[in-house]
């Protein structure tokens, strides 16, 4: 997976770009997901400018920690395509 920030030229809204090698990511989650079947990545910037993508490890320590729970579907938020009007939230683009 390689996470690069927007070109100079890019509109407000995007806030970067994620680029998959679906075979060599597909084998990474399954490596890496966790109890529930996650795995989260953390969208980063270098020193030198560069953004990079990190896999986040971090596990609580506190025995009375509860993981939050994860809905698939992102509920009473509006996601508009500012190209094509389409709710995001209705019509995923993947």
């Amino acid at each position: 997976m390689y996470f690069k920030l927007p070109t100079q030229n890019a509109p407000k809204f995007i806030k970067g770009s994620l680029e998959f090698d679906v075979k060599k990511f597909t084998q990474f989650m399954n490596d890496h997901q966790n109890v529930g079947g996650f795995i989260k990545v953390d969208l980063k910037e270098a020193k030198s400018g560069k953004g990079y993508a990190e896999l986040n490890t971090w596990k609580p320590t506190d025995k009375n920690f509860k993981q939050p729970e994860y809905k698939t579907k992102v509920e009473d938020t509006t996601a508009v395509d500012p190209d094509t009007g389409i709710d995001l939230n209705d019509n995923p683009p993947f």
